[in-house]
Formats: structure tokens, C-alpha cells, sequence
């Protein structure tokens, strides 16, 4: 939808085609202004996107996180082999393997490896240029529309910051703490500021939407449980939650405390690598002369986010959702894996450097007993599981899941014998480093490879699957031409077309699928009518019926617009329920307002032959516009079978009028009688407020790099000379 209507030269502000209306722009996970989103518009076919412009959108971000991550390795002055395995590892981890699907996320993942190589370089060189490259890269996560991840990040980079800032304080640097402090300060500020044109329309939509209303319940969904501690070295062991239909993995067969999507979030393996050389590397790094202060710090960001990760299965989550500010804000506690993935892939990358450049040293604790007893511990895991002790688990009597299981560490067992393998014959002599560098990347190539070469390479074409029932969808798309009405395609499990097919088509349905959703959007029902009264008040003109899954027609719906000439008004949400729940409201009749219009004269009527007469023409619809052409004999309220948002205003022949919130959650304005050209208009003050503060907040970006640029150049010319 983004591209097409971006394509047509409409800012698309508002979405006409799920939930009955929603916004668009102010849902930040719609990711309109980010910038790879944009670019979508050139990979159009007619008003179809192309699902290959989406994947080569994802394997660039997975590229990019690659150079990234490898760069810092870098940074460290790593070899080349151990910056290598560094990008693979945290690339290429469960966490952004299974999250492939949930683009949002996976962006403002892969922008953080490049966010902390800006800020290395700034602590190391202490050139602003790179805190404001760091603020910039900032404003891409933002923009890509996933804000926990991009807290995360924050909090990452803040905490390592602040452990500088520290150590600069103590040795009496106040030069150092106090670029720290500026520097800190513009990459928290401009961010914000230039991306308020997105951040102050979905603060709006955030406070009026299903999460306004969030507790700790709804904070702890996702947390990490503690037996899924065991996909650190079996990613699999639970069973897989995956669109991939072709896939023989064996569906989500645990019982989960959460249900099967927790598999995309509570799983945190990274490769057998890493199990194979986490407490050698430990040992290794702390034993060993120097400062310890970074790798104390990874270790510190692990155990924090194990502990956060936990959620609502352990006190720690509850504590910072209590004490601690913006933390209390999300959901999916889990989603912070991403951070540990991170910390244990560059403490995996220490260790291989050690072990390359400092085997006298690395070889004292990957010992010939470390190999032993850590291949002992694991056979024993073997035998157990091969003669089926396991199987007195009561998930896993099935000998059809037992076969998984069997499988799932067949499979592990394997990769740490051959990693284990590797380190050891090179530690001792027995491989050169060419050889050893070779065996070590095919085998972390493998790993990946056999655990997740099924998880997202989907079978369905996506052309194939947005055109389901095209004689149906050209039906009603032939018949909006002279119409407005929603279709209801969905009862139950039971669905005519895909949830968003709407955005595609352009029909406007009454389902959809969004993580936010505006709190009053359902009309409320008389119990004892099914739901007539909602979908006839919401211009539901075809229902499905799932038994004979066709559709059929809804008689007695309301039009889109209509004439009412008599209200009630309801002082609360508790009194309008009541009432619109009763059998003395007519929703045929009369409006029900949640305030007393002002300077109102309207008819009295005794009976149906008294109505005024009426007659409303919608002329002209688009996202963002409506035009309707009215004219009454008598003063009344137009009543609108749209989702009432305060960005929409309302003109009666060029002058502005009050929209009223009506039955519930829909529109009307006061009209007098006479002939009127209507146009409600999407017109957001938040957007209008933050796109002064973004202008600013990007010009004082645009000039500091000119000038800090042009500084720089002066003064290399200044050394030539």
C-alpha cells in the first residue's frame, strides 16, 4: 500500500482497508519514512509489488549487519578468520535467523552493529563526526518501525558510554568526559528530533489505541521460560513454528506456557561453536594480563539480559518494569536476546583470537581434560537420550516426537565433536592454520545451514496467495464503483482472502492484522442479536459464511453516510454501553453522542411520514479525503460509518466544523439544511508540530557534518603543508 499510493503521489495517513479504518503513517511499525521502504516505489508492477524487492531488502540488511559486526571485529584489532566467525555467529544466530519474517525487527537489529563501531571510533578518536554519523544511523532504527529493538540499542551503547565516562572521571580526563557528555547528548536529542514528524503522530495513536491500557500482564507475553535454556544447544528440540509448508520439521509440539510463536522469540542458540568455546574463552580473557573492564561489561550485558529475558518466570523483569522508565513500556521481554547473542558472539571472537595468537596461553584452559570431561559430559547426554530416558517426559511419549528429539542432538553431537575436534588437533599442532581455518568456517557454514535451511525459505508464492478468488474480488470491486461498503471475509478460523489483502486490493474489509489497534473500533452489539447492529452500523454490506465459505449479502446495513435527525447523549462509556446494548436505541433513528452539541435546532418528529427529507452522495474517497455532496430539508447530523480519529476534521462549505465521536467509535457533524459541500480531510496537528521540530532538528544535523567535514579538511591541509 505504502508503495503504490507513494507512487500516485499520495502520502497514504490513513488506512480504509482493515479494522474498518485505522492510521497508517502513525503506526511507526508501518515504516513509511524509512528509507529502504521508499524505496519500494521503484519495484512496482502496475499496483503490485514485488515479493523479490521485499527479500533483496532482507538480505541486504543481513549483509549489512555482516560488514558490520565484522568491522568491529576490526576495531579489536581481530584477525580476519576471528572477525569472520564474529559476524557469523551474531548474523546468523537464531534470534535473527527465526525473526527473518518480522522485517521491522531484524532492520533496527542490523543498524546496531554499526551504531557501536561509530561509537568505538568516537571514544578512540574523539572526532564529533562520528556521533553525529552514530545519530544518524540512530534515526534509521527509529524509522524502520521496531522501537524495543531500538530502545535496546540505546540501552547498549548508553551503559558502555557510561562505564567509559566512568573510567575517564576517575583518571581526572575531564577533556574525554566531557566530549562524552556533548556526544551523548547530540546522538540522544537529534534522533529524537528528527524523526518527531513519526514519533509525535504515533504518540497519538499509541495513547488511543489497545496499548494505552498496559499492565504488567501484558508486559511479561514473550518471556523466556526457563526450559527454553535448553535451545542454547538444541534450537530445534521444541519443534519449529515456520510459514514454510515444505519444511519436514516437525511443528511446535511442547506445551509452551505462551503457545508456539514463542519459538520466534524464547530461542537462544547461536552455533554448537560457541558452546563448544564459552568458558575456555572466559577463563582465557580474565586470566590473562590487561583490562578486563569490556569483557566484564559483555558478560554484564548477558547475565542482564538472561535475567530480563526472563520476564514474568523470575522476579528481576518486574522489578525494572516497576523502577525503571521505559522499560515499562514493551512487551516480549525476550526480544533483548538480540543484545546477549551479541556480547557472547564477540567474547567467542576473543577467544579464537587467543587461540590463534596465544595457544601457550589459550591451550591451558581448551586442555587435553577440558576436551575430555566436556566430550564425556555430553556422551553421557547421548546414551541417555539414545536409550530413551528422556522419553519419561510427559511432552515427549510420543515416539514420533522422541524420534525429533533423538535427531535434534544426533545433530548437535555431531557439530561439538567436530568443533571440539578442530580446536583441539590446532591447539596441539596437529592442524596448520590454513587447514584449521578452512575445516572451522565450512563447519560453521554446516550449523547454520542444517538448523535453519528450512526455516524461511517459503514455498508459497506470494503472487499465488494475494490472488485467491479473483471472480469474487473483481465482483466487489465492480460494485464499489457505484458504492461504498466493508466486506466481512473472515468468521472465526474461516477466511475468504488474507488478512491485509485489503491494503492490495483496495477493498475495504473488516479484519485485518496490526499490533496496534485503536481501542474503540466495534460498535457495541445488542446481546441478543448476534452481531447485526455492529455490522450494520458499520456499513458491512457481505458476510462469510464459513460453512458454505461464500459470501452473503448483509440486508439491512446502513449506508456509508447518512442523515439523522434525532441524538441521545451519553455523559459515559458505562451509560452509552448500556444503552446501545438496549432495545430502546434504534441505531436506524438516532446517533448516540458522548457530548451535548452546542447551538443545535433540530425537528421534531412525531413519526416515520414526519422524516425529513434527504440526500447524501459521497463524490469523491481517498485515504486521506472525503467529499460528500448533502442536501436536508431540515438540520441533522451526518453520520459517517468511519472510525472516529482526532487528525480527521471536518468542512461544511469551506468552514471548519466538530466531528462528534458517535455510536461509540464512529463520525457525525451538525449540518443545517440547505445544500452543502461536506470535506473531512486527514490533517494531523502532531504531524504538522513534528515536522517543524524534524526540519530544525535536520538542518543543525545537515550543517554540524558540513562544518565538522570542512574542519577536518582544513586541517589535513593544514598538516600537508
Amino acid at each position: 500500500m505504502t508503495a503504490t499510493f507513494l507512487k500516485e503521489g499520495i502520502f497514504p495517513f490513513w488506512n480504509p482497508y482493515v479494522f474498518a479504518g485505522m492510521p497508517f503513517f502513525a503506526d511507526l511499525q508501518i515504516a513509511i519514512l524509512y528509507p529502504f521502504n521508499l524505496l519500494m516505489i521503484f519495484f512496482l508492477n502496475g499496483d503490485k509489488l514485488s515479493p523479490l524487492a521485499l527479500q533483496l531488502s532482507i538480505v541486504f540488511h543481513y549483509l549489512f549487519c555482516s560488514v558490520f559486526v565484522y568491522y568491529i571485529g576490526k576495531h579489536f584489532k581481530l584477525s580476519n578468520l576471528s572477525s569472520v566467525v564474529f559476524a557469523i555467529l551474531f548474523t546468523y544466530s537464531s534470534y535473527m535467523i527465526i525473526h527473518m519474517i518480522h522485517m521491522p525487527l531484524i532492520e533496527a537489529a542490523a543498524w546496531f552493529p554499526l551504531l557501536f563501531l561509530l561509537w568505538l571510533k568516537f571514544i578512540d578518536k574523539g572526532k564529533y563526526l562520528y556521533v553525529w554519523a552514530a545519530a544518524f544511523v540512530m534515526v534509521l532504527c527509529i524509522l524502520c518501525g521496531y522501537p524495543q529493538v531500538t530502545f535496546f540499542n540505546y540501552m547498549f551503547i548508553a551503559l558502555y558510554v557510561l562505564i567509559i565516562f566512568i573510567a575517564k572521571f576517575r583518571a581526572k580526563d575531564y577533556r574525554a568526559v566531557k566530549s562524552l557528555i556533548i556526544g551523548f547528548a547530540i546522538f540522544l536529542i537529534i534522533p529524537f528530533g528528527i524523526t518527531a514528524l513519526q514519533l509525535l503522530p504515533t504518540n497519538e495513536f499509541v495513547a488511543l489505541s489497545n496499548r494505552a491500557t498496559f499492565d504488567y500482564n501484558f508486559a511479561k507475553q514473550g518471556s523466556l521460560a526457563p526450559l527454553d535454556f535448553i535451545t542454547f544447544f538444541l534450537p530445534k528440540v521444541f519443534g519449529v513454528w515456520t510459514g514454510n509448508e515444505a519444511s519436514t520439521d516437525l511443528k511446535w509440539w511442547s506445551t509452551h506456557q505462551e503457545g508456539p510463536w514463542m519459538f520466534s522469540i524464547a530461542n537462544v542458540y547461536i552455533s554448537a561453536l560457541v558452546v563448544v568455546l564459552l568458558i575456555p574463552s572466559l577463563v582465557y580473557l580474565f586470566k590473562k594480563k590487561g583490562d578486563t573492564a569490556f569483557i566484564k561489561y559483555l558478560v554484564g550485558i548477558t547475565i542482564f539480559s538472561f535475567l530480563f529475558a526472563l520476564g514474568g518466570n523470575f522476579f528481576f523483569h518486574k522489578l525494572i518494569y516497576d523502577f525503571v522508565p521505559v522499560f515499562n513500556r514493551f512487551r516480549n521481554p525476550a526480544h533483548i536476546l538480540f543484545l546477549c547473542s551479541f556480547s557472547i558472539s564477540l567474547i567467542i571472537a576473543f577467544g579464537i583470537e587467543g587461540a590463534i595468537h596465544d595457544k601457550n596461553n589459550f591451550i591451558k584452559y581448551f586442555s587435553k581434560k577440558y576436551f575430555f570431561i566436556f566430550l564425556g559430559v555430553f556422551l553421557f547426554v547421548f546414551v541417555l537420550v539414545q536409550s530413551g530416558f528422556f522419553q519419561s517426559v510427559e511432552m515427549s511419549k510420543s515416539e514420533q516426537i522422541y524420534s525429533w528429539v533423538k535427531k535434534q542432538y544426533n545433530i548437535f553431537f555431531v557439530f561439538i565433536i567436530v568443533f571440539s575436534s578442530l580446536f583441539y588437533f590446532f591447539l596441539n599442532g596437529k592442524l596448520n592454520s590454513k587447514t584449521f581455518t578452512a575445516f572451522l568456517l565450512l563447519v560453521l557454514f554446516l550449523d547454520i545451514y542444517v538448523n535453519w535451511y528450512d526455516q524461511n525459505n517459503g514455498s508459497r508464492n506470494p503472487d499465488k496467495i494475494y490472488s485467491q478468488n479473483p471472480q469474487l474480488e473483481a465482483k466487489i470491486k465492480e460494485e464499489m464503483k457505484t458504492e461504498m461498503f466493508r466486506v466481512k471475509m473472515r468468521e472465526g478460523s474461516a477466511m475468504m482472502f488474507q488478512r491485509n489483502q485489503g491494503e492490495i486490493d483496495r477493498i475495504q474489509y473488516l479484519e485485518g492484522y496490526n499490533a496496534l489497534i485503536m481501542q474503540k473500533y466495534i460498535p457495541y452489539n445488542k446481546p441478543d442479536s448476534g452481531s447485526t447492529q455492529t455490522h450494520d452500523l458499520m456499513n458491512v454490506k457481505y458476510k462469510l459464511n464459513p460453512k458454505t465459505m461464500q459470501l452473503y449479502l448483509n440486508p439491512g446495513y446502513l449506508p456509508r453516510a447518512k442523515m439523522f435527525y434525532d441524538i441521545k447523549v451519553c455523559n459515559s462509556d458505562e451509560e452509552l454501553k448500556k444503552y446501545m446494548e438496549s432495545h430502546e436505541y434504534d441505531y436506524r433513528k438516532t446517533v448516540v453522542l458522548e457530548k451535548q452539541p452546542q447551538n443545535i435546532n433540530l425537528p421534531v418528529i412525531k413519526d416515520s411520514a414526519g422524516i425529513p427529507k434527504d440526500n447524501v452522495k459521497i463524490t469523491d474517497y481517498n485515504v486521506n479525503n472525503i467529499n460528500i455532496d448533502v442536501e436536508n430539508s431540515e438540520n441533522g447530523f451526518l453520520f459517517l460509518s468511519e472510525v472516529y480519529y482526532p487528525a480527521w476534521k471536518a468542512y461544511v462549505d469551506g468552514k471548519e466544523t466538530e466531528i462528534f465521536r458517535t455510536d461509540y467509535c464512529m463520525r457525525s457533524i451538525y449540518v443545517e439544511k440547505g445544500k452543502h459541500k461536506i470535506e473531512l480531510k486527514y490533517q494531523s496537528d502532531t504531524f504538522s508540530e513534528g515536522l517543524k521540530i524534524s526540519l530544525v532538528s535536520a538542518f543543525i544535523l545537515i550543517i554540524s557534518v558540513v562544518f565538522l567535514s570542512f574542519k577536518t579538511l582544513r586541517k589535513k591541509e593544514k598538516n600537508l603543508t
